[in-house]
């Protein structure tokens, strides 16, 4: 790989067994047949809001206007005051298979707060995107994150992000995928100061033969420090989705409270949906919880509708959207365009 694969390449460095284990759900053989090379073709992003806008597009950032008190360089974004960003990551077409290697930082200041739209666009052949995002959230300030996968089916997704959380601190990462053949999102999360609080909210929707990966580190450094996780995924055809959520609670961090649930929907014999919650705790004085459910739609509700003079399959169709609206109802920012169908 070159310089335009950072995720990949890194894993060159990683020990073999930390990396079996946190790609144990994402098969990137696919990724072989193909020879990327890096885009060449212009390309013009399509925004979806109307906030300011940064965009890396084949791999060179271009910036709007930003909000006061905002600051980007470098591929970094300063935030000292309120302000909606969004950020697109851009592959222009091509007729032979493309790749794109990007890294972001955002330092959040005391008492901010940033709602941030992070999601990617690409036309033509198969594209590889590659993301590393760093997040500074410093004390008292708050980070809304939210990411959408819209992208063809034909395209590969990896991100990978870590967030540092001071304290009186709150970030909030809300995720609604249903695009690429294959995606996968890595957070490393460390709740730094006390009272720092994180929180996970994801909504998978894939067919076909489809993979999506969400595998989540929470650490919790600090005391009265507070996480939770909710996820769910919709699987239908051959696709897979995989969500690995391991929340770790060292040894001085008393009074942490951290949830975790992840909930399946399966609507055909041949997907697949995996769920590995993890607690690691190594203090007594704490309030921690994980679970994972997985099943087949209701057929008692889709009895009443159809009895009711509903199709079977609208009947269905409004079952898997409340399913997957219901966890996304708490999304803090871009409401609108999480439940956009």
């Amino acid at each position: 790989m070159n310089r335009v694969a950072p995720i990949l390449q890194s894993l060159a460095t990683e020990p073999a067994r930390d990396v079996r284990e946190l790609w144990n759900y994402t098969n990137t053989t696919a990724l072989a047949q193909y020879d990327f090379t890096a885009p060449t073709v212009a390309a013009e992003p399509r925004f979806l809001s109307d906030a300011a806008h940064i965009a890396c597009v084949n791999g060179v950032w271009q910036v709007g206007a930003l909000p006061e008190g905002c600051l980007f360089a470098d591929g970094v974004l300063i935030v000292n005051a309120d302000a909606v960003v969004e950020c697109l990551n851009v592959i222009g077409a091509s007729e032979v298979p493309v790749m794109t290697g990007t890294t972001l930082t955002i330092r959040v200041g005391q008492g901010a707060k940033l709602d941030f739209l992070d999601h990617a666009q690409s036309d033509g052949e198969p594209a590889l995107h590659q993301q590393i995002l760093t997040f500074d959230v410093a004390q008292r300030a708050t980070l809304n994150h939210v990411r959408l996968n819209d992208l063809p089916d034909s395209d590969y997704w990896f991100t990978r992000t870590g967030v540092a959380i001071a304290a009186d601190a709150t970030y909030t990462y809300t995720a609604r995928m249903r695009g690429a053949a294959q995606t996968r999102h890595q957070l490393d999360v460390s709740l730094q100061g006390d009272r720092a609080q994180a929180h996970f909210i994801g909504a998978t929707r894939i067919a076909g033969r489809q993979s999506a990966d969400h595998t989540l580190t929470i650490t919790h450094d600090a005391l009265n420090t507070n996480s939770t996780q909710k996820f769910r995924a919709v699987v239908d055809g051959e696709s897979k989705s995989a969500f690995q959520g391991k929340v770790v609670v060292a040894e001085g961090a008393a009074k942490t409270d951290a949830r975790q649930l992840h909930k399946g929907l399966i609507l055909s014999p041949r997907a697949t949906v995996d769920a590995k919650p993890e607690l690691e705790i190594l203090n007594d004085d704490v309030a921690c919880s994980h679970g994972a459910t997985c099943g087949a739609l209701d057929e008692e509700a889709l009895f009443y509708m159809r009895a009711r003079g509903l199709p079977e399959d609208v009947a269905r169709r409004l079952l898997t959207d409340a399913f997957i609206a219901e966890v996304l109802q708490d999304a803090p920012a871009f409401a609108e365009l999480l439940h956009d169908a």
